[in-house]
């Protein structure tokens, strides 16, 4: 491709890529080829990925019919000597705290802290995963000791 090509694709905003996948228009890649929603913001706040967001659109769902309370987003707690988790979500529901992950691709990090978390922590983590291209559910609970 040459350079006017490629400046006039730019000034289209479009992302180009090389045969390696990497942007060309100094956009840095994704962790783990995340999509980035489109529509980012809901109630001012700002997700960084499709699921995510749907997530969270379900819990402020949840809250406004008020199944759930206290709702906040990107939540740090303590899961271990000297270990944070910043989880996706916490809320309150029937009086208990739950901690909750909108999850698409696990590493070795997210096990580790999900094996802290059972063990030191004693509320209980939800984990949804993406099940179609708009549906998400709950795919996990871990119950932390009790």
């Amino acid at each position: 491709m040459d350079i006017k090509k490629l400046e006039e694709l730019q000034r289209k905003g479009l992302k180009v890529r090389d045969w390696n996948g990497k942007p060309l228009n100094d956009e840095p890649a994704s962790k783990y080829n995340a999509v980035k929603s489109t529509s980012t913001m809901i109630d001012g706040h700002s997700f960084p990925s499709k699921l995510e967001r749907d997530v969270a659109e379900t819990l402020m769902l949840l809250q406004k019919a008020g199944v759930i309370s206290d709702l906040r987003f990107q939540h740090c707690i303590d899961v271990g000597p000297d270990t944070r988790w910043k989880v996706d979500f916490s809320y309150t529901e029937k009086g208990e705290t739950v901690f909750h992950e909108a999850k698409g691709m696990e590493n070795e990090t997210y096990r580790r802290k999900k094996k802290l978390f059972a063990k030191y922590r004693s509320e209980e983590l939800r984990i949804s995963k993406r099940t179609s291209k708009r549906n998400h559910r709950i795919v996990e609970v871990i119950n932390g000791r009790r």
